[in-house]
């Protein structure tokens, strides 16, 4: 199923319908959930953060993993995409996003939201990440939707290949 790119408040997305909704985003491989969108998931869904230091007190996080965390109405993907002293790479992205559709195939997952991801400390090029979800939406019959812009309180429109506006 092709990629939506829109633009609006991610935590505004309607779900798949029942109640239930499904989120990824990036984060370290350290298991910190201290950084951009993560730590507005992690004030949400303080159980997320314990889930997530639990996987992450064995040792680092591999790049390019994913935490899988769910609860009765919500799922969430934490892709594991940095890590202190190394840059991110493009495969990494690839590998977090297959294993997460994988994986929310086989939970009956429909629909994802996803911010935009690979901005930040991550430092890759958003047209490179860009492609790369198009392509692995083209792979699968899950929804992904990819919140490129984040406009506080706004139900998502599609969006324009326009630079995000300053808010």
């Amino acid at each position: 199923m092709p990629t939506t790119f829109v633009k609006g408040d991610i935590f505004e997305d309607p779900g798949q319908g029942e109640g239930k909704r499904a989120f990824a985003f990036a984060a370290g491989t350290n298991g910190a959930l201290d950084l951009g969108i993560a730590v507005t998931f992690a004030k949400r869904h303080p159980e997320l953060v314990a889930a997530v230091k639990e996987r992450a007190a064995s040792g680092e996080i591999p790049m390019g993993d994913v935490i899988t965390w769910a609860s009765k109405d919500t799922t969430i993907y934490v892709l594991a995409l940095l890590r202190r002293g190394k840059p991110a790479k493009i495969s990494n992205v690839t590998l977090a996003l297959e294993q997460m559709v994988t994986q929310a195939s086989a939970a009956g997952v429909t629909r994802i939201a996803i911010p935009r991801i690979g901005g930040g400390k991550t430092e890759l090029d958003w047209s490179r990440v860009k492609r790369v979800l198009a392509e692995v939406g083209d792979k699968t019959t899950i929804e992904l939707v990819v919140y490129q812009q984040f406009i506080r309180g706004v139900a998502a429109t599609v969006a324009t290949d326009e630079a995000p506006e300053d808010e």
